[in-house]
């Protein structure tokens, strides 16, 4: 014979046994986790797995979230990546409850960060949830640890990632008079279909801070273009066909190690 849950609303029969819901998830306390397996094998809850998606959860974790402080052209589908001399955000999401189910306010927690075991002066504290980590020389991978403590000490997780700095890198894209930047599509070569085609850089992985400041070299067959100082520059038709080496370098003059350089063959 078939049993049936006692008649009452499935909020209040799940809060009784040691159930909760957490948005669209069924956290299961791990006491609860056997006698929900038992309810499930009568069939009377079947009808639910459509409509829910069940899970247990520890009690207490957390998970470490990295955003670069770095640049990148628009559209660009990539995560952003921290470069030599640059710097990233690093943010511990915990996940904490207490006894009644209720997820404790991560800003209540108290965060330790480590860097290679060493607990850095001013990083950790109540709320402080948020590291800041810089690329410094020698560029090595780093680990960063957190861990993350309810003030009595009763819950705690930890979580490791490992911080590693990328070269700054440089692209060359075109600047379309009417369609504007074509992003879409990075310059190995080009031809120069009218009388003037511009060409600008894309900008990787430099420090955000220091965009305005970056300087920029453009070659033409290895030779200067003394007067070509910007981002873009434009390049003209000139008496016979042919094909010529364009280069660029781009450097951040706060950050020595941040080089990128980029080159294309242009055919006119």
């Amino acid at each position: 014979m078939q049993r049936h849950l006692p008649n009452v609303r499935l909020g209040a029969y799940f809060a009784e046994h040691g159930y909760f819901f957490a948005k669209k998830f069924l956290v299961l306390a791990p006491a609860a986790l056997a006698s929900f397996r038992k309810i499930c094998a009568l069939g009377s809850l079947f009808i639910l797995v459509p409509i829910f998606s069940f899970a247990a959860l520890p009690s207490s974790s957390v998970v470490l979230a990295v955003e670069a402080d770095s640049t990148a052209p628009p559209f660009y589908r990539g995560r952003s990546l921290s470069s030599y001399h640059g710097s990233a955000r690093v943010v511990a999401v915990p996940f904490f409850v207490d006894a009644k189910g209720v997820r404790i306010n991560p800003k209540s927690l108290v965060y330790t960060w480590r860097i290679l075991d060493r607990v850095p002066e001013g990083s950790s504290g109540v709320g402080r949830d948020t590291f800041v980590w810089t690329a410094r020389a020698p560029f090595r991978a780093t680990e960063i640890e957190v861990e993350a403590a309810t003030p009595d000490g009763e819950a705690v997780a930890r979580a490791t990632i490992v911080a590693r700095a990328a070269p700054a890198q440089a692209l060359l894209y075109e600047a379309h008079p009417l369609y504007g930047m074509l992003w879409n599509r990075a310059l190995s070569s080009a031809k120069l279909m009218g009388e003037e085609m511009r060409l600008a850089v894309g900008s990787f992985f430099f420090n955000r801070r220091d965009e305005a400041l970056l300087q920029y070299k453009w070659t033409q067959n290895s030779v200067p273009l003394v007067a070509a100082i910007g981002k873009s520059t434009a390049f003209r038709r000139e008496g016979r066909s042919g094909r010529a080496d364009i280069g660029v370098e781009v450097t951040n003059p706060s950050a020595m190690f941040q080089v990128g350089k980029a080159r294309t063959v242009l055919e006119f």
